[in-house]
């Protein structure tokens, strides 16, 4: 099985988790995603209106369980208290 890393868990490496996905199947290649944030990828672009706008729940991208059900390890930081996860 080959093995893909990618740094940053933001818009393209959400992107991309998908696309490797779709492309290698789920038994073909192994991917860690090693984010700076202990919270799922979120649209960064419209994070300033939406802090205004006081609703910021639109901005999540992927569904919840989004990496296990892709079968994508997300390292999130060390110490954040945020569980990995893992398929």
């Amino acid at each position: 099985m080959k093995k893909c890393v990618i740094v940053g868990n933001g818009m393209v490496g959400h992107r991309l988790c998908a696309k490797l996905r779709e492309r290698a199947g789920s038994d073909a290649l192994e991917i860690t995603v090693f984010g700076e944030e202990p919270r799922p990828a979120y649209d960064r672009v419209r994070l300033t209106s939406a802090l205004e706008s006081g609703d910021a729940a639109h901005l999540v991208l992927g569904e919840d369980g989004f990496h296990a059900d892709h079968g994508v390890e997300l390292r999130p930081p060390e110490g954040s208290g945020r569980p990995r996860s893992k398929s």
